[in-house]
């Protein structure tokens, strides 16, 4: 093989062309790892979109969840509050 080539088509080419065909091979190496790195960036970025949105959902699940939480406050608070002002209607009734 003359130059390193691994083509078996360029041992009877020129110098110049198997030097020609190692650097056409270099440039689509090259194309190829930049396809790949691409890919790969393009897979981080997916991945943190994804994890963005994950990360969304729990903050919404954790502002529903306090809400409920505020909403079920809200109902045990009126509660007692009635329950206060119901004793202080059967207080007054056993004061009359």
């Amino acid at each position: 093989m003359l130059y390193g080539c691994v083509h078996d088509w360029c041992r009877p080419c020129s110098p110049e062309l198997a030097m020609l065909c190692g650097c056409v091979e270099a440039m689509l190496t090259r194309a190829s790892d930049a396809v790949r790195l691409r890919a790969q960036l393009v897979q981080a970025m997916l991945t943190r979109a994804s994890d963005a949105v994950r990360l969304r959902a729990q903050l919404v699940q954790a502002m529903l969840t306090r809400a409920s939480d505020a909403v079920r406050l809200r109902a045990q608070l009126v509660q007692a509050m009635l329950t206060r002002a119901s004793d202080a209607v059967r207080l007054c009734a056993r004061l009359v």
